[in-house]
C-alpha cells in the first residue's frame, strides 16, 4: 500500500480505492470506489508509474478479481465492525513507511515517513520535528543508485 489509498505491484500503481463518508436516513454511512487495472497493456495505462495485474503477470480475470475483492473487503468489515483496530495491518502493508517521501499539498515537504496517525494521517518526519498530513499528493524518492 502507499499513503493513503494506492495498491502498488512492484512499485506501480495497480489500484486506487477511495471512500467518502455520505449521511443517510439510517445513519452515516461510507461510499466506496476502486478503480484496478486488470488486463490493461503498457501503452493503454494512464501513467509510467502505472500497471496492471497483466503486465505483473496474472492472467486473472475482471470477475475473479471483484469476487476476490468483495470477499476480502468483507473480511476486513467484519473485524473492523467487531471492534478490531486495524491500523497496525495497515502499518505492516504499507510501504510508504520508513521511505523518504515528498508530500506535496499548499506546500511541498521532504522528510521521512515514519507513521501513520490514529486518524490516519501520515506522519512525516522534517527536520527533527514530526508533522501528520491528512492529504497530499504523495511521492515516494528513489535514492541514486551508484
Amino acid at each position: 500500500l502507499k499513503w493513503p489509498n494506492d495498491v502498488l505491484v512492484d512499485e506501480r500503481k495497480v489500484c486506487g480505492i477511495l471512500s467518502e463518508r455520505v449521511e443517510t436516513v439510517d445513519g452515516p454511512a461510507a461510499v466506496l470506489g476502486v478503480g484496478m487495472n486488470i488486463s490493461q497493456s503498457a501503452d493503454q495505462l494512464p501513467v509510467p508509474t502505472a500497471t496492471s495485474l497483466h503486465l505483473a503477470g496474472s492472467s486473472i480475470d475482471a470477475t475473479s478479481v471483484t469476487i476476490a475483492l468483495l470477499a476480502s473487503l468483507e473480511r476486513w468489515y467484519r473485524e473492523w465492525n467487531d471492534g478490531a483496530d486495524l491500523a497496525d495491518a495497515y502499518r505492516s502493508r504499507c510501504g510508504t513507511l520508513g521511505l523518504d517521501v515528498a508530500v506535496h499539498g499548499h506546500e511541498t515537504v521532504t522528510g521521512r515517513a515514519v507513521d501513520v496517525d490514529a486518524e490516519g494521517r501520515l506522519v512525516v518526519e522534517v527536520s527533527g520535528r514530526r508533522r501528520a498530513f491528512a492529504a497530499g499528493d504523495v511521492v515516494h524518492l528513489r535514492r541514486p543508485e551508484f
